[in-house]
């Protein structure tokens, strides 16, 4: 009986692999052994589930201010930031959902790098084109991106802009030079990115064959704008524009009126976020069918507190996951993925704002959406005049 066992186990291990063959000491030649049908069990059988279809639909492919070549009728996303955190996994999940992803990150050899990995996870029909290096400290290499993002050689369907790009500085430090020489939270979290979505903007209002299609511009924007107080936010106002002045290009002499690091990104957060609904307010009625809407993602794991000290950061993440406030990088994508795909019927003359993986909707703070004075101080301070030669130079 143990002999005869042993050959059926024997039988069955070879029924389960075919690289196992069982020790048989008594198998009669020309003589195949029985094998034993394995039946795998339903839960370990993963369905085949489409990718989710966006709410936003893919117009028909348009022909190009009178070219005979027709546009690749798949819609493109670009997303700045992508590099690492959200970024990194808001083109993953927007490339698995059939965009076309324009990777943008400060240095042109990450966003190839990304860009190959978006293709190999993702599969060979995945699209993703490494974009030129953007600081969005520098407003050349903005244009440039606009630039890119608006050519004729790419002839892309755009139809999302995710501003995921963020820091957050532990030291004062000025980017910049004369008149564009700001604070480095002020420079990219509110500055950079308002300058790089006017300038997409305009050089897309000027192209005629996408005034049909809707652009979505999602800002990630951070819960930490509520606590800013009005008498906070003109300080930090008039500091930013005081910068300005200075025609360093680095500087790590810390003000004697310096706010902490969370307090002046939670004041560049809001800045952003008052330009967000600013741009909504002067772009969705236009001819040109955009919307804009705030993703806010709430605590994430990303690398945007890399300056912090070690023991800082450690016991920031030990006490964020104890209390389950800390989300992981792809659960801080679905905030920006609910934000991309907010219908525009939903949304009427005032931008949106999204919170949370779950895409909850939320109001700002009445400080970023009712105090027009301030409104009008941070639209002057994120504006860049174009280009020379303007953008339908380009």
């Amino acid at each position: 009986m143990a002999r005869r066992a042993r050959v059926q186990r024997g039988h069955l291990f070879q029924g389960v692999s075919e690289g196992l063959a069982p020790r048989h000491p008594r198998r009669r030649p020309g003589v195949a052994p029985r094998r034993v049908p394995v039946a795998v069990p339903t839960s370990l059988v993963r369905p085949s589930v489409p990718a989710p279809r966006s709410p936003l639909p893919v117009p028909r492919p348009l022909r190009a201010d009178g070219d005979d070549e027709e546009r690749d009728p798949r819609p493109a996303a670009l997303v700045t930031g992508a590099s690492s955190g959200i970024g990194r996994a808001t083109a993953r999940a927007l490339a698995s959902r059939g965009f076309h992803v324009l990777v943008s990150c400060r240095r042109a050899s990450d966003a190839r790098a990304v860009a190959a990995e978006i293709v190999a996870l993702v599969g060979d029909d995945a699209r993703a084109t490494a974009m030129p290096g953007m600081d969005l400290a520098e407003l050349k290499e903005i244009n440039a991106t606009a630039e890119a993002c608006a050519s004729e050689k790419l002839n892309l369907n755009l139809r999302v802009v995710a501003c995921c790009a963020g820091v957050m500085a532990c030291e004062h430090r000025v980017v910049g030079r004369g008149k564009d020489a700001r604070e480095t939270d002020a420079a990219v979290n509110a500055i950079g990115t308002s300058r790089l979505i006017s300038a997409i903007l305009h050089s897309r209002s000027e192209k005629r064959y996408h005034h049909r299609e809707h652009l979505r511009v999602v800002c990630v924007g951070s819960f930490t704008h509520r606590a800013v107080t009005r008498e906070e936010f003109v300080e930090w106002l008039d500091r930013t524009n005081a910068t300005s002045s200075s025609t360093a290009t680095t500087s790590t002499t810390r003000p004697p009126t310096a706010f902490t690091p969370a307090g002046a990104y939670a004041c560049s957060k809001l800045a952003a976020t008052m330009r967000a609904f600013v741009t909504h307010a002067s772009w969705s009625p236009s001819a040109c069918s955009v919307s804009v809407v705030v993703a806010d993602p709430g605590l994430v794991d990303t690398r945007i507190n890399r300056e912090w000290p070690p023991s800082l950061r450690r016991f920031y993440v030990f006490v964020a996951r104890l209390l389950g406030l800390l989300s992981s990088p792809s659960q801080g994508a679905d905030a920006v993925l609910h934000a991309c795909f907010v219908p525009p019927s939903a949304l009427g003359d005032v931008a949106g704002y999204v919170y949370g993986a779950n895409g909850a909707r939320v109001r700002p703070s009445t400080l970023a959406t009712d105090d027009a004075k301030l409104r009008d101080r941070v639209c002057a301070m994120t504006f860049a005049p174009p280009p020379s030669g303007g953008y339908a130079a380009w």
